[in-house]
């Protein structure tokens, strides 16, 4: 019988494989992108800057269209710009007596108008600016708000009489009231504004006459309204 040999398989090992990063192509990736972000950035600043520069130049040439001698000759036929306030004023008469004392006072509204002559701006007083945020700007300067005319306000008067023992209203009482009356126009000539009524007329004033301008060189241009 014949005998048979066995062999066992060659054993075999497990092959591995290292793949070694490769850091050049890593680096100029790395730098590519930098230089991507680089150019990026360069573009969008030309970009904002080319974007400013029209921006200029449209606000120059909105400028270039108003004529500020024109804007003067339209301002100064229109003359007056006015404000008005309201306020009141008392006027008390006494008179001392044996047969009594008497105090008659009358209180009563007024109304106060301000304005701003217009007429009388020169040419200096409107000119053009250097544009604000792409913007064109004309500059106006105008003279302070003056008291232009005062009015009682007629009906709306409050009266106060008080007399002595010896003393009667419907005589002594209406005749003092009658001289209260009277100086009335005299104490409103007199009244002056109080701090924050002239406030409110310097601001008031300054709207008014931004309107007017406005409404005259229409809305391609910022007007600028100060004082003198």
């Amino acid at each position: 019988m014949h005998g048979f040999c066995f062999h066992p398989p060659p054993r075999t090992c497990p092959i591995s494989f290292s793949v070694r990063p490769r850091s050049g192509t890593i680096l100029l990736a790395v730098l590519a992108l930098a230089t991507f972000a680089a150019v990026f950035v360069i573009n969008r600043a030309r970009e904002a800057a080319a974007a400013t520069e029209a921006m200029a130049v449209v606000a120059m040439a909105a400028a270039e269209r108003v004529d500020p001698l024109q804007v003067l000759s339209l301002a100064r036929s229109m003359k007056l710009v006015t404000v008005e306030i309201v306020s009141s004023i008392t006027v008390k008469r006494e008179d001392d007596s044996w047969r009594g004392d008497i105090e008659a006072s009358v209180k009563t509204p007024v109304r106060l108008h301000y304005g701003i002559d217009l007429s009388k701006l020169e040419p200096e007083s409107i000119a053009i600016g250097s544009p604000v945020d792409g913007v064109g700007v004309l500059v106006v300067r105008v003279p302070r708000p003056t008291r232009v005319a005062a009015e009682i306000i007629a009906g709306e008067e409050v009266t106060s009489v008080d007399v002595g023992w010896g003393r009667t209203r419907s005589r002594a009482g209406e005749y003092y009231l009658g001289l209260a009356r009277r100086d009335l126009p005299e104490e409103l000539q007199k009244l002056t504004l109080t701090a924050a009524q002239q406030k409110q007329v310097d601001r008031e004033s300054l709207e008014r006459v931004h309107e007017l301008i406005t409404r005259i060189v229409g809305g391609n241009i910022k007007v600028v309204v100060g004082y003198e």
